[in-house]
């Protein structure tokens, strides 16, 4: 198993540390590493507000890189995704961020990208 400190940068899951998960990124920002911030939903897409509120949640945490990967039930669902990833990156991001909605129905988000000039 790694230890903090083995990688440069640390991939993890907003939701799965409840609670504690500013003080591992506190670790891994005194050891120089990145944190990517991430939220999974293998099942489901969800609202744009709530897609929004979950990548603010990232980025309070203390991510250097956000993500959030949803899974698609029809083509709509991939244009919320889209469109949540643009109110972000329009509003209210201050760091990089990406999006991808997962499945043969999320391919085409997958290749289309968005790139921002983010500080």
């Amino acid at each position: 198993m790694a230890k903090i400190g083995d990688a440069d940068i640390i991939d993890d899951e907003l939701f799965r540390r409840k609670g504690k998960i500013t003080e591992l990124v506190d670790v891994i920002h005194d050891r120089n590493g990145l944190v990517i911030m991430s939220n999974h939903d293998f099942h489901a897409t969800h609202e744009k507000t709530e897609i929004v509120s979950r990548f603010r949640k990232t980025q309070d945490a203390g991510g250097d890189l956000l993500k959030i990967a949803a899974m698609p039930q029809s083509a709509e669902n991939v244009i919320v995704l889209m469109d949540s990833t643009n109110e972000m990156v329009t509003n209210y991001a201050q760091n990089p961020l990406v999006t991808m909605s997962m499945g043969g129905l999320g391919a085409i988000n997958r290749l289309l990208r968005r790139f921002s000039d983010l500080r």
